[in-house]
């Protein structure tokens, strides 16, 4: 995932070989492990290059089932990282973990997006929508998961609208508020 704004451009990919406490381990300069993993759990570690006003490369360790894809948000110099149930806020400017936030949810989380007023999060069994502050406004659930298998695209974010399908390919369109426009 690449993300840029005027003071950063960011490249976010797992590190596929990254080993906890490893000296083999690619040169990084930060290596944040919030939760405490140790090399005896399942956790993804995301390889994370910021370039720009400030220069660095951080491996941010997280839950096993993270998605580097659509994962995190470039906010001016604030990077907001998803991994799977916490959103992770890195200030770019100073190169440190600020604050973490926990998703109280049952199935894993694959994305988070901004809006004007706050975050969506598309889940597997449900789509949110979080303030500025990362409290849960609302959720919205279908009848089956948020993932499909016939190549359409799951999840597809408007300007005003979210278009989804869930795995019995059922269709939803919801507003940012989370009523049903249209199944």
């Amino acid at each position: 995932m690449i993300l840029k704004n005027k003071f950063y451009e960011i490249n976010i990919k797992e590190d596929e070989v990254y080993v906890l406490n490893s000296p083999d381990n690619k040169r990084y300069d930060f290596h944040w492990n919030p939760k405490g993993y140790t090399k005896d759990d399942r956790y993804r570690t995301f390889s994370i290059e910021v370039k720009g006003k400030n220069e660095a490369r951080i491996a941010l360790t997280g839950n096993y089932y993270s998605f580097p894809e659509n994962c995190a948000v470039l906010e001016e110099n604030r990077l907001i990282v998803l991994q799977n149930y916490d959103i992770h806020i890195i200030d770019l400017e100073k190169m440190c973990l600020l604050q973490e936030y926990y998703i109280e949810d049952m199935a894993c989380n694959f994305g988070i997006y901004r809006i004007a007023d706050g975050y969506i999060i598309h889940g597997e069994l449900d789509i949110k929508k979080l303030n500025l502050q990362f409290e849960k406004l609302w959720s919205f659930g279908g009848r089956d998961i948020f993932v499909t298998s016939n190549g359409k695209n799951a999840f597809e974010l408007g300007e005003k609208t979210i278009k989804l399908y869930d795995f019995e390919d059922n269709y939803y369109e919801i507003d940012f508020d989370g009523k049903m426009i249209n199944w």
